[in-house]
């Protein structure tokens, strides 16, 4: 009797000791997608070089194209003669579309950046920028030149899913022997304001929290990295040296924590202190990482990049309290959209839904 019950207990603690594991599935309930389709908030989009077609409708010569974070905008820019910019919802239904003036069909600069509530920006040229209303008006262009002598690199643009904060910067600047860089935060019709400016560094990465409330800015050259951290209207509010060879950060906790990642590395920090939260290495490139202060947990996407395909693919799991690691394989080599932004959305505890690629992933931590 003594043994049976020794060996109940046993039984019973058994599955917690190999608790640790990670999952990946394919959001809204679909099964895996090929790389030339794009997952929409229901259905598919299809994308070849001619034509992206969305259930029964087709817009033809695309350019350059945008799906909101939430899935359910398509904005696409096509030439017909001329450029023009058309704003689907997820079932193919035409919302705006408007002919574009003063581009040039062959500058390759162009692009377009689509967000959840039906408002979009374009990238008319290396440095000029349109914005327009959720029914495709052009409400104000935004010149993000900075007018260097020297010239400069392709102005970029980074923001929530929702636009709520919105970001143009310039990667790096030249002037004469030395390279710069600055960023600016767009606050409406001829309102900009500098928030960054360095004649020394380069910019890296810059990420603007999901809820827009936090900028992190990560800079290369002067003999350090360095992350400014600043709140939503441009105010520095942190900064900080960390290890050469990060390409990205992500901030959490309310602006608490900031994950550094790149190479096959991921740290994560408490900016207040500076001290080292947990790490994680991987042997693929981590491509992007984020630490989920609620669950004590950090998640690393990472994979080997060749154009917009990612092949070994691959999510890892800490729990940094724990001290317990997990790790996924996924069993197909998804894509990168066209404008390559990621996003984590915490679903519940130990949750996750990744957007940015070609289709959602849904993950799933246990420890």
């Amino acid at each position: 009797m003594k043994l049976l019950l020794t060996l109940a207990v046993f039984l019973f603690w058994l599955p917690t000791l190999s608790a640790q594991s990670v999952s990946v599935s394919f959001g809204g309930g679909q099964g895996a997608i090929s790389n030339n389709q794009i997952a929409l908030k229901s259905g598919t989009a299809t994308v070849q070089a001619s034509g992206i077609t969305v259930n029964e409708t087709r817009v033809n010569s695309p350019v350059s194209w945008s799906v909101s974070p939430d899935g359910s905008k398509l904005g696409i820019m096509k030439t017909n003669g001329g450029i023009s910019y058309t704003l689907l919802d997820h079932n193919g239904n035409r919302i705006a579309e408007s002919a574009l003036e003063f581009f040039n069909m062959g500058d390759e600069s162009i692009a377009v950046y689509q967000f959840n509530d039906g408002r979009a920006v374009t990238r008319d040229n290396i440095a000029n920028f349109t914005f327009f209303d959720a029914g495709g008006s052009v409400l104000y262009s935004v010149s993000n030149s900075s007018q260097s002598s020297g010239g400069e690199q392709i102005s970029q643009l980074s923001a929530d899913p929702s636009g709520k904060t919105i970001v143009l910067y310039n990667p790096v600047i030249s002037y004469g022997a030395r390279t710069g860089s600055r960023a600016q935060l767009v606050l409406g019709n001829n309102n900009v304001r500098e928030f960054f400016r360095s004649d020394s560094r380069k910019i890296e990465h810059v990420h603007v929290t999901n809820d827009g409330l936090f900028i992190s800015v990560l800079v290369a050259g002067g003999g350090e990295d360095r992350v400014y951290v600043y709140d939503r209207f441009g105010n520095e509010l942190h900064q900080m040296g960390i290890d050469s060879e990060r390409t990205g950060v992500t901030l959490s906790g309310n602006g608490e924590y900031l994950t550094a990642y790149g190479a096959g590395r991921v740290q994560v920090f408490n900016i207040a202190t500076g001290e080292s939260v947990g790490s994680s290495s991987s042997r693929t490139t981590i491509l992007y990482g984020e630490y989920i202060p609620r669950d004590d947990i950090i998640l690393a996407f990472g994979g080997d990049v060749s154009g917009s395909t990612i092949s070994d693919a691959s999510i890892v799991a800490v729990h940094v309290g724990q001290r317990q690691i997990a790790r996924s394989d996924l069993s197909v080599s998804p894509s990168i959209t066209k404008n390559d932004s990621f996003y984590l959305n915490r679903l519940s505890s130990g949750r996750y839904r990744l957007s940015g690629l070609n289709q959602d992933l849904v993950i799933r931590a246990s420890f």
